[in-house]
């Protein structure tokens, strides 16, 4: 009877899977069982190895269920993050049941830390401007920051790549600093 149920368990398991497609842009050296990888760098041996704007071809039939985007969208200049996000909107994720997830930098919360080299306790401001233009230390071009977003101007953005006001959402950041990032949710 407990085999029964457990093939019975994982053939639903099993079935949810086939009907989500989840992909992750710029996931880096990233992987959640489930979801697909984009990344521009061959030694993170992405799934779908490409620089994106545009999306190539295998991610642009309608079919994602969901696409993430964590700490990405910042290191793209704001034009080419707007076009990749209506390609997105347009041609990638599912109508009427995709979803958009957007972690970046909270500029609004950056800014003033970047500009007080000191924390609130007293200690060395351990972020300084690293929030606001990334990494440059190792001389990857991949992870300077190009552009920033506060919530209001992030909320603008999905609204010109076509999301609906009403369909975004400002949520707590899941990933790096909860305190200092924010979290958009954008669904088709």
């Amino acid at each position: 009877m407990r085999e029964a149920r457990r093939e019975t368990l994982e053939k639903y398991i099993t079935c949810r899977d086939d009907h989500s497609k989840k992909l992750m842009i710029g996931a880096g050296m990233m992987r959640r069982q489930g979801w697909k990888t984009l990344d521009a760098m061959p030694q993170c041996t992405p799934d779908i190895l490409a620089a994106v704007p545009p999306l190539p071809k295998e991610c642009t039939n309608n079919d994602w269920t969901e696409i993430e985007m964590i700490h990405f969208l910042e290191h793209l200049d704001k034009w080419r993050a707007e076009e990749l996000l209506k390609e997105i909107r347009r041609k990638a994720l599912k109508p009427s049941r995709g979803k958009l997830v957007i972690e970046v930098p909270n500029l609004a919360v950056c800014m003033p830390i970047a500009l007080d080299e000191t924390q609130a306790d007293g200690r060395q401001n351990r972020f300084g401007f690293h929030p606001i233009l990334g990494t440059h230390e190792d001389g990857n071009a991949f992870q300077r920051h190009m552009w920033g977003y506060t919530p209001d101007s992030l909320r603008r953005v999905l609204m010109k790549a076509g999301f609906r006001d009403d369909h975004i959402k400002l949520e707590r950041a899941k990933h790096h600093y909860p305190d200092r990032d924010m979290r958009m949710v954008a669904t088709t």
